[in-house]
């Protein structure tokens, strides 16, 4: 019994304390254009480095990781991103179907458009 009760009031101060960092981190909310509308995502950190990018399961979303994020170096930029139907992203057009391997291409898309890499996916 003892162990438990050490245990919740562990976990809850480690969950205030990580609410409390929390409201420090400023998130800004993106839209990242790609061919069937946009790709929604939430960016931490500072906007002049490649952030890490964060990338959910299926039937998920980018809210997934705002737990993480206070437990990570203030300086580190995160882009968290919903992938095509999920969260505030846009769905594939109708008739199209959605595979694992498509993230792929959507990733591409990403790093193209915010210009961290140049060229073509060959």
């Amino acid at each position: 019994m003892f162990f438990k009760k050490a245990l919740f009031c562990y976990l809850n101060k480690n969950t205030v304390a990580a609410r409390k960092i929390a409201t420090k981190r400023e998130v800004c909310e993106i839209r990242i254009p790609v061919q069937w509308g946009h790709v929604a995502g939430k960016w931490w950190g500072p906007r002049d480095k490649r952030p890490i990018l964060a990338l959910h399961g299926w039937q998920d979303n980018a809210g997934t990781f705002d737990r993480l994020i206070p437990y990570l170096p203030f300086e580190t930029p995160v882009l968290a991103i919903d992938a095509p139907g999920h969260g505030l992203s846009s769905q594939i057009p109708h008739g199209m179907t959605y595979h694992g391997t498509d993230i792929l291409r959507l990733l591409y898309e990403i790093l193209y458009n915010l210009q961290f890499i140049h060229g073509k996916i060959v």
